[in-house]
């Protein structure tokens, strides 16, 4: 984003005409605009990547329900994806008395066994998903950061090269 802002200001600032006040008043307003928004998303990625928490007992089994249900071919792909089984591992499926075929890792199966699942993933999607959240949400924070600062950069650059050419 970052680059993309820089470039698109390079160009414009290319044809802007400097005796017309209005036009770099807009560009520069327009600019800043861009700076705060950049800015807000990344500290709004880094506030929700503080505030992502476990689940609750009660949203537990709310959630847990729609698995056994409705969103059952949403959680079987999460599961096969994720590599993972359950909410907080395979205990999660007792009320059910049978694990899904999603559960199961495949990928660590030397021989084929045909219908039989050798192996199951131990460990619950939860934890999972929630990393993978707020790895999402600081790459988030770190591209507006990196954004911000590329573009503070490549003004102040042109800023001191403008100035070094009108002397």
């Amino acid at each position: 984003m970052g680059i993309i802002t820089c470039g698109i200001g390079w160009f414009i600032w290319q044809f802007l005409d400097f005796s017309n006040k209005g036009q770099v008043i807009i560009f520069a307003i327009a600019m800043a605009i861009i700076v705060l928004i950049e800015t807000g998303v990344g500290i709004w990625a880094l506030v929700r990547h503080e505030q992502i928490d476990t689940l609750s007992s009660t949203r537990h089994e709310e959630i847990f329900a729609l698995a056994v249900t409705d969103e059952k071919s949403i959680w079987d792909h999460m599961q096969s994806m994720l590599q993972c089984c359950g909410i907080d591992g395979p205990s999660d499926y007792r009320s059910v008395k049978s694990i899904p075929w999603s559960c199961c890792n495949t990928m660590n199966q030397k021989n084929n066994t045909g219908d039989v699942c050798t192996t199951i993933n131990k460990r619950g999607c939860q934890h999972v998903v929630l990393n993978r959240t707020r790895s999402i949400l600081i790459h988030v924070f770190l591209l507006a950061l990196c954004s911000v600062l590329l573009q503070v950069r490549v003004f102040v650059y042109w800023n001191s090269r403008n100035t070094q050419l009108i002397k």
